[in-house]
This record gives structure tokens, C-alpha cells and sequence, in this order.
């Protein structure tokens, strides 16, 4: 189970990483596609300094796609463990050892010119080392090795933490590159692979169809693991394809029928794309076009990403198998031709058919590029609705973990973790989509000892376009976090407001409407003039209209609420006090201010059959209601044989799912209608 999660946090880790890295792989792409288009034109067009420009930016991008990896690969993982473990250090720092650890390697294999070997020939090094280096570094961390806590107090956080790093920045680099200086350099079997499985190729003809498959699968299968296979053909090309130029079988049949799009025949994989239902891989599929007519298809590779993707490995390895066996049929039955000589692997799909063979060719390989795609497209469909269980499970860990009363919202804004990205996400969210089309208001019944509907408590629902329903604890703490409680808190009263006046409408009167209200709204100067101001607006009785406070956060009762509140009290409007005895001031405002209805928390009812405790407190807590001149209120009822309990209990209203669920309020009319 342990090595399960190890390996899931590795693979997870590369996968962010190279998302991390997707902006630098669409410059690169675009770079790249622009040198090639150049070769198409006049020599003097070359020296145009756009191109120039195109060409700087190329070095800076493709040429350290590697040095990138690394980066990104081992902060998320260091991110992933601080968090896991509760480690005290800077995921920047790790990263920086294990760049020092990786461009160490690549100087090792290359020596003075390992700059030039900083790109894709060693990105499965890069992938290999960021892991490796990174799990090395929290080795250190996890057993202690650098505590150095006696040094704490004597200087700030920024430099103890850089103290602490010392240690294992000095001996990780320094292992990791002997190992590898002992054990990996100097090593040639790189060069042995492809030979050694195709076996000797027939310089005349080419590849055999075998060999061909075999070839194809290897280069595939490269890919796959980050590797470019450039990095492995090209360490002795002759090996591999014919040097011959009547050879059919050769470099030239390869670029021109199995790499349609670049490898993997993607141009298939980019028409799916365009199709697809997930935005970003249709925003990949547009970037990848113009690339994937030239053959260069990184941006789909790392993008995706295709590495490390085992969703679209089959087709993957399968598409281009496919294109070269009908290729290799065609040329075998006379009719098709291909001549190596007029085109290369960067001239643009269809025309190079052209070059090739002819009309038919080109009318060839479009038949392939659409048979590559149906042979991407059912892989395409199950990856997307992989990604989008995936996603749904981490929504709904996270709104759960969210809804906990525990979480403080104010800590978490402050973090680099996926749960505080998501409460990002849900702040920024609410506030684009706050009004009437994704925001409305439920209400559930309040019913008396006979069942009938008396009134009911308004909800405010949020109805995410993307994510579906959040919870209501969730979304107002959200709120609480910032001002923004107060435009919800607004929209929320003269909503309901509106939504009495209806019910009037309909013939629905003398029922109380429960508004729940933030305590931090109450802190607001004007909050309670508004309030009755939108209720003259709206011309409401009073004694319709029911506050309810909520205990989400701690009400610090200064005069001004207190006063506020016994205005309103007095004016008509009932008092209510939600959660009673749960949260952090229920008994304070007893004595504060006139309080009409004490609700019960849902975690007392649930016991209420099986506890004399319980049942003891709710005997109490009637008798105090009943001194009051006021109403107990049980919620979260869920059966007849809570709800007789209840009643004998003294509980004068009821709510919970046993009578209705919140509801709308066309639903709640025809309801109270029917009662």
C-alpha cells in the first residue's frame, strides 16, 4: 500500500510537472513551426530577424525542456510531501538541489558540452533524477539529520530554513552524482537497444515488416517513458535505417507514413481533440495544428501529456502500425510509390505525400490521418471519462474536507495546497456567478404538532455550472472570509422578501419566512435599518419575518447589535438562535436580547431516541421556551418515531427530511396549498 501511494505522488508529480511546463512547450511548438515554414521560402527570408527571434526563442524553450522538468517535477513532489508530512522547508530549495543534481549528470555524460544536452534527448533523465534526488532530500528531512532547533530562536524562519537545507544540499548532490558516476556513466547499452531487437537490416530493401513493427514499437514505447527517441536512433542511424537511397523501407517511409503529425501519426489524435468534450484538450488540439501539419507534435507529447499516459499508449503505438502496414501493402501490390528524395520529415502532411507518390499518395495519407483518428477516438472517449471521475472524486473529497467545522478558512487562503487552489477557485467562482441564474432560494417546511405546514426556514442554494451543487457551509464561510458576505447576505433578504410577497399571492398568509443571517452581517452599521427597509419595500408584517442568526463565527455583542436586534424585536420581527447550545455564545444572547425561537441542533435530535441525556436536555431546554413565551424548533427529523419522541419532549416545530426536503418555492406553495 505504501509503495502504491509512493509510486501514485511520483506519477502524479510528473503529470503536474508537465503541466507546469505547457506554456514553455507551446512557445517551443510555435517557435519551431515558424523555422520550418521559413524553409519553404526564399533564402533571404531566413534572415529576417523574426526568425531570428524565433530561433532565440527555440534555445530558450525545446533546448532546456529537460532543465524545466526538473524543476517543476520536483517542486510538486517536495509540495506534496511538506504537506503529507508536516515537513518545515522550502520546496524551491529542493528543487534547486535536484537541478544542480540533474545538470551534474548531464555534464558527467557530456562534459564540456552538456548545455547542448539540456532539452528533450534528456527529459527521462530529468524525470528519472527530479524523483530521485527530490525523495533523497526528505530522506533527510523525515529522519532529522538537520533539525538544528537550537537555532530557531536566534534567527527568523527564512534563514534556519536555509541553515536546515544545508546539509542534505551538500551531500545529496554529491552521492547522487558518484552513484552515477560509478554505476551509469560510460555506459553504451542505449545504443545496443534498437539494434539488438530489430536485428540486421537488408540495406537494399530496408526494414522487413517485422522489423518495421518492431521499430514502431520501440519508438513508441520511448516516447512513452519521456525519452526522445531521436536520443537513441541517432547514436548510429546506419544500424537502424538503410544508407541506401533506392532502400524503401527506410528513414523516408517512416516520416512519411508513420509519423503523419509527427509520432504516433497524432494528426488522428489532434482531429479527436477538436471533438473532444474537455475545453483544455480542445484548446490543445487548436495550438497543435499548425505544428502537427509540419510533424512536430511535442505539444500534444508533453501537453496532454501522452508521457506516462497509459490511456492513450494503445493507440499511441497502434495508429502508426496501422498507417505503415496499409503503406507497406499499397507499395507491395504497385499501387503506391514513394521516392525518398523529395521531401523531408518537416514538409507538411499531403504534400509530402505528393512529393512522394503523387496524387495518390496525398489521397493515402488523408485516408490515414481519418483512420488514425477513429483509432484515437474510443481511447479519447475513456481517457475523458476517466479524467472526469478523477475529478469528481477530488471534488467531492475536497467539499467534504471543506464542509468540515473545523477547517479555518482564513489559514487556508493563505496556502499552496490543492485544497486551498480549490477554495480559490470556489471564492472567485461565487462571486463571478452570484445573481439570479446559478443562485436561488429553497425553503423547508416548519410544520406544528399536527403536521401542518406553519412556515418555513429560507436556504440559499448555490447551483456551480461545472461542479453542480455546494453546500451552503461551505460557500457562506467563503463569504465570511471577506466582505462579500454582506452583498450576499443583501441579496439573500430582499429575495426573500420578494418571495413572501408571491406566496401572499397565492394565498399564503400568516406563515413566518426564517432568514438566516451571518453574525458578521450584524456587525455592519446599517445592517439592521436595511433590513427593515427592505420589508417596508416589499410591504411585509413584521410578524411574517423570522431572524435567524446563525453561530458560523464567534458574535461579539457590542451595543449597537444588541440594540439593533431589540429594535427589530420590537418592531415585531421573532429572534431566532440557530444550533442552539452548539456554538459559541447560544446562552449569552438569552440574556442579551428577547429571543422568540431556539432551534435545536441536528446532533442532539439524531440521539434523541436512544439517550436520557438527550431527552433531558430537550425537557430543559421546553421549559426554558416555555418561561420565554418563546418556540423550540427540532430539526434534521427524520422519522415518525423521532418525531412523536420529539412532541412529547415539548418541541412546538418541527423540520427535517421526515416532513419535506428544502425545496423551491413554487414547490413550497403547493406544498403549504395542499396542507
Amino acid at each position: 500500500m505504501r509503495l502504491s501511494h509512493t509510486l501514485a505522488a511520483w506519477l502524479t508529480s510528473i503529470q503536474q510537472g508537465f503541466i507546469l511546463t505547457l506554456p514553455v512547450v507551446i512557445l517551443g511548438s510555435i517557435t519551431l513551426t515558424l523555422l520550418q515554414i521559413s524553409h519553404f521560402f526564399a533564402t533571404e527570408i531566413t534572415q529576417y530577424y523574426p526568425l531570428q527571434l524565433a530561433a532565440w526563442l527555440y534555445e530558450s524553450t525545446y533546448s532546456i525542456m529537460a532543465l524545466t522538468l526538473t524543476i517543476s517535477i520536483s517542486y510538486k513532489l517536495s509540495t506534496h510531501y511538506k504537506h503529507k508530512y508536516h515537513l518545515a522547508y522550502s520546496p524551491i530549495t529542493n528543487t534547486l538541489v535536484s537541478l544542480v543534481c540533474f545538470i551534474g549528470i548531464v555534464t558527467i555524460d557530456h562534459n564540456g558540452s552538456a548545455l547542448a544536452f539540456l532539452g528533450v534527448e534528456s527529459v527521462a533523465k530529468a524525470i528519472l533524477y527530479a524523483i530521485f534526488s527530490t525523495e533523497f532530500i526528505i530522506f533527510f528531512y523525515r529522519n532529522r539529520f538537520s533539525r538544528l532547533s537550537f537555532l530557531k530562536n536566534d534567527i527568523n524562519d527564512d534563514i534556519h530554513t536555509a541553515i536546515r537545507a544545508s546539509l542534505p544540499a551538500i551531500l545529496v548532490p554529491f552521492i547522487t552524482l558518484g552513484l552515477y558516476d560509478i554505476l551509469l556513466a560510460d555506459n553504451n547499452i542505449l545504443s545496443l537497444i534498437i539494434p539488438f531487437f530489430i536485428g540486421e537490416v537488408d540495406p537494399h530493401v530496408g526494414l522487413s515488416f517485422i522489423q518495421s513493427v518492431g521499430l514502431t514499437l520501440i519508438n513508441q514505447l520511448v516516447w512513452f517513458f519521456g525519452i526522445h527517441p531521436s536520443s537513441l536512433i541517432e547514436i548510429n542511424p546506419s544500424l537502424i535505417y538503410s544508407p541506401l537511397e533506392g532502400a524503401t523501407y527506410a528513414r523516408h517511409f517512416f516520416e512519411t507514413y508513420a509519423h503523419l503529425g509527427g509520432s504516433g501519426s497524432t494528426l488522428g489524435l489532434i482531429i479527436c481533440l477538436l471533438w473532444a468534450k474537455k475545453t483544455f484538450h480542445k484548446k490543445i488540439g487548436l495550438y497543435a495544428i499548425l505544428p502537427g501539419i509540419f510533424n512536430i507534435n511535442e505539444l500534444l507529447i508533453f501537453g496532454i501529456p501522452i508521457v506516462f499516459n497509459r490511456h492513450l499508449i494503445i493507440p499511441f503505438i497502434l495508429a502508426p502500425i496501422v498507417t505503415t502496414t496499409l503503406a507497406r501493402i499499397l507499395i507491395e501490390s504497385g499501387l503506391l510509390t514513394l521516392d525518398p528524395t523529395m521531401s523531408s520529415w518537416n514538409t507538411p502532411v499531403i504534400i509530402s505525400g505528393y512529393l512522394s507518390g503523387g496524387y495518390t499518395a496525398a489521397i493515402i495519407q488523408l485516408l490515414m490521418i481519418i483512420i488514425s483518428a477513429a483509432i484515437y477516438w474510443p481511447f479519447l472517449k475513456r481517457y475523458e471519462q476517466h479524467l472526469a471521475k478523477k475529478r469528481n472524486r477530488n471534488i467531492k473529497s475536497m467539499i467534504k474536507e471543506l464542509c468540515d467545522p473545523d477547517v479555518n478558512f482564513h489559514k487556508l487562503s493563505k496556502r499552496q495546497t490543492p485544497l486551498a487552489d480549490f477554495y480559490r477557485q470556489l471564492q472567485t467562482d461565487m462571486k463571478k456567478q452570484f445573481g439570479k441564474k446559478y443562485f436561488s432560494m429553497h425553503y423547508q417546511p416548519k410544520v406544528n404538532n399536527e403536521k401542518k405546514v406553519t412556515g418555513a426556514e429560507a436556504l440559499i442554494r448555490w447551483q456551480h455550472p461545472n461542479l453542480g451543487n455546494i453546500p451552503p457551509c461551505i460557500f457562506i464561510k467563503i463569504a465570511e472570509t471577506d466582505s462579500f458576505i454582506h452583498t450576499l447576505g443583501d441579496w439573500v433578504n430582499n429575495r426573500c422578501m420578494e418571495d413572501i410577497n408571491i406566496m401572499k399571492d397565492h394565498g399564503i398568509k400568516s406563515q413566518q419566512i426564517a432568514i438566516n443571517v451571518s453574525p458578521i452581517q450584524l456587525t455592519k452599521t446599517s445592517f439592521f435599518d436595511d433590513f427593515i427597509k427592505i420589508a417596508q419595500k416589499h410591504d411585509i408584517p413584521y410578524k411574517e419575518i423570522e431572524l435567524e442568526i446563525t453561530e458560523s463565527q464567534r458574535l461579539q455583542l457590542t451595543d449597537d447589535i444588541i440594540t439593533g436586534i431589540s429594535m427589530l424585536s420590537a418592531k415585531g420581527i421573532s429572534i431566532a438562535v440557530d444550533d442552539f447550545g452548539m456554538g459559541y455564545t447560544s446562552l449569552k444572547y438569552l440574556k442579551s436580547f428577547k429571543v422568540d425561537t431556539i432551534k435545536l441542533d441536528g446532533s442532539i435530535v439524531k440521539d434523541v431516541i436512544d439517550s436520557e441525556i438527550v431527552k433531558d436536555i430537550i425537557r430543559s431546554l421546553s421549559s426554558l421556551t416555555l418561561s420565554m413565551n418563546g418556540k423550540l424548533v427540532a430539526e434534521w427529523v427524520e422519522d415518525e418515531l423521532q418525531f412523536e419522541a420529539l412532541k412529547s419532549l415539548g418541541c412546538d416545530l418541527f423540520q427535517g427530511a421526515y416532513f419535506s426536503m428544502p425545496v423551491s418555492r413554487d414547490e413550497y406553495i403547493a406544498m403549504s396549498s395542499i396542507t
